[in-house]
This record gives C-alpha cells, sequence and structure tokens, in this order.
C-alpha cells in the first residue's frame, strides 16, 4: 500500500527515531510527595521611599535620574497609597534598597528641602508572586526552608 512505502522512507525513519529519542530524554515526572512550599519565599524588606502629596508625584516620575532609583520588583507597583494618619491626599514613591537622601536627583531633593516630601523608610511584604524564576531556582538550591536575601 501507499502508506507501507512512506514509512519505509528515510524522512518517515528519522522521524520515528526522533520521538523516541525525545521520548526517552524526558525528564522524569517530579515527585508529588513534595508539597511546594511558598511561604518560604515570603520577606518583609525596609525599602527607601519618599513620602509626597499625591499631585507631586507625576512630576517626579518623568525625572530620569529619579526612575532609575525606583524599586522594580515583578507584579509590584513602586508608587503606593500613603498608610496611616494624616496620610490622605499622600503617596509613598517606594526605592531600590540601600538608596539615600544624597543621591536623589534635584528634583526630589528641592520636595525634601521645602517640607513638602519626607524621607522614609516603607516595610514592604513580597512573597512567591514577585519572585522571578531565576531566584526560584536559587532558593530550590538552598538546603535551608526560608530564602532570605533571595529578594
Amino acid at each position: 500500500s501507499q502508506w507501507a512505502s512512506v514509512s519505509k522512507s528515510p524522512i518517515a525513519r528519522g522521524r520515528h527515531l526522533r520521538s523516541e529519542a525525545m521520548a526517552e530524554s524526558a525528564a522524569p515526572a517530579p515527585d508529588e510527595d513534595v508539597p511546594f512550599d511558598m511561604a518560604q519565599f515570603d520577606q518583609v524588606l525596609a525599602l527607601p521611599a519618599l513620602l509626597l502629596p499625591a499631585q507631586r508625584v507625576g512630576e517626579l516620575q518623568k525625572v530620569g535620574k529619579l526612575k532609575e532609583l525606583f524599586y522594580r520588583r515583578r507584579n509590584m507597583r513602586n508608587v503606593l497609597p500613603a498608610e496611616g494618619e494624616n496620610s490622605a491626599g499622600f503617596k509613598l514613591m517606594v526605592l531600590q534598597p540601600g538608596t539615600v537622601r544624597e543621591a536623589l536627583p534635584e528634583a526630589a531633593q528641592q520636595l525634601l528641602d521645602s517640607g513638602v516630601a519626607q524621607f522614609v523608610t516603607h516595610e514592604m511584604r513580597v512573597g512567591y508572586e514577585q519572585t522571578t524564576a531565576e531566584e526560584a531556582a536559587l532558593c530550590g538550591e538552598r538546603e535551608s526552608s526560608v530564602c532570605p536575601g533571595v529578594l
């Protein structure tokens, strides 16, 4: 029959051999008895931030040197509503860990010097949802059940 000749062709044999090789090299199924603990990624970070009136956020977001200092993490905003008493109408611009007041660009310095903005520390919870694949792999290689310092 016509199908018999196709299966004997070199192309068909090559496909068959490739599919067999792929089946043999496939990774074994993950061990289903080992639960994945997402809590190992949970951390609270103390990050520097600017507390400023909401109407002033837009002008600072346009400053290129300040953009470089924004805290960037997967699934997280770097501009948040301020919390606590007298926080209505204020926002927090969260900055990279280790950012010092002196490293801020002139526009932010002027707001701080005039008293319009404040340089504060903001505690931010981060967890598995904010973890990249590379960070998760690093955490999986550690023997500890907690992964401090990965985030």
